[in-house]
């Protein structure tokens, strides 16, 4: 029942995140509001890591969030209480998620994350509402081993700068990639989105499945240095075939960041926990610089440029690690065997 319950969670936290951000497309907000509730989302994220919410806590996110979208829904339409929506409710299925997390594969997670993906147009307000509903039932039904709020205190070494500045590239162009195809899309075709979306999410997930052997930081550098140019390239399109294509092939790039988990199991540099807190950290900034750039250009291109900068940046950041820690790293470990 556990995993049932965790599977349904990723469902339901594709759907949420992406479908706040196509219902403020539909709502024809502005672009910053689009990217703010995709921001407001990976707020949310930052639970369970750095802060990790009890039962009674995350009980109330999702209590606060069912609020939130029921007066949107039956009063009237407030920005700003859809924005702080989006926070409790991505709290309240982190928080949950969080309990089960260990007992699904990586692959298996991602594959219900992405079937979200695919819906997430249809997830109008009061589907939000009902969402948050079914998380108070989860809420109650769920047991907590430990039922005290904390603060997680993580450990940042060099591989923890490489995720965070890999992530800060993602997330930096994924919500201005999504208008931008909507952009080009008849405002009554916005159901083909998740599907679109979720194309660079297949070629993602394909990749640790693709790559054999453990040539993991050359692999991770080729994949990135690759991504740079496909992201200079799709800053540049105006052409919406095209667009789509380079799209899906960022997966190929984007989708080695699994080797910063096997080159740090290989080393055991800092814990998952510190690896986790590296992506979420990641989330925001990527996200804030994003907005950030497109405040001062008005340019929705920008902010994929800029990420192509930040992936030719990961490269080199593996780079130097490899040349430089790795080596050592294993050389240590070696001797200590």
């Amino acid at each position: 029942m556990e995993k049932i319950i965790f599977l349904l969670l990723s469902l339901i936290s594709g759907c949420v995140e992406l479908g706040g951000v196509v219902y403020a497309i539909s709502m024809k907000l502005s672009i910053l509001n689009i990217v703010g509730i995709g921001f407001a989302y990976q707020l949310g994220n930052l639970v369970p890591n750095p802060v990790k919410f009890n039962k009674a806590l995350t009980f109330t996110s999702s209590f606060l969030g069912l609020i939130c979208f029921c007066f949107i829904k039956f009063c009237s339409y407030n920005y700003w209480i859809l924005f702080l929506g989006y926070i409790f409710i991505a709290m309240s299925i982190q928080s949950l998620r969080s309990l089960q997390k260990d007992k699904v594969s990586t692959t298996t997670k991602r594959l219900f994350r992405i079937l979200g993906f695919v819906v997430s147009p249809f997830i109008q307000i009061g589907t939000a509402a009902i969402i948050s509903m079914i998380l108070l039932v989860v809420c109650l039904y769920s047991k907590w081993s430990d039922n005290k709020i904390k603060l997680v205190k993580p450990n940042f070494k060099f591989i923890n700068a490489i995720m965070v500045v890999h992530q800060i590239h993602y997330f930096c162009y994924a919500y201005f990639i999504l208008i931008l195809i909507a952009k080009m899309v008849n405002i009554n075709s916005l159901w083909l989105l998740g599907i679109l979306f979720t194309f660079g999410w297949l070629t993602y997930i394909s990749v640790p499945h693709i790559l054999i052997g453990n040539k993991f930081a050359r692999y991770f550098i080729a994949g990135h240095l690759l991504l740079t140019v496909i992201l200079i390239l799709l800053s540049q399109s105006s052409d919406i075939s095209l667009i789509i294509v380079l799209w899906i092939l960022t997966g190929f790039g984007g989708g080695t960041v699994f080797c910063i988990e096997k080159l740090n199991h290989m080393t055991k540099d800092c814990c998952k926990s510190d690896i986790v807190f590296s992506e979420n950290i990641g989330h925001i900034i990527g996200v804030l610089i994003g907005m950030f750039v497109y405040l001062l250009s008005d340019n929705i291109s920008l902010p994929i440029f800029i990420s192509a900068a930040f992936a030719g940046l990961t490269a080199l950041l593996m780079t130097v690690y490899n040349f430089f820690i790795l080596k050592n790293r294993l050389s240590v470990i070696d001797k200590g065997l």
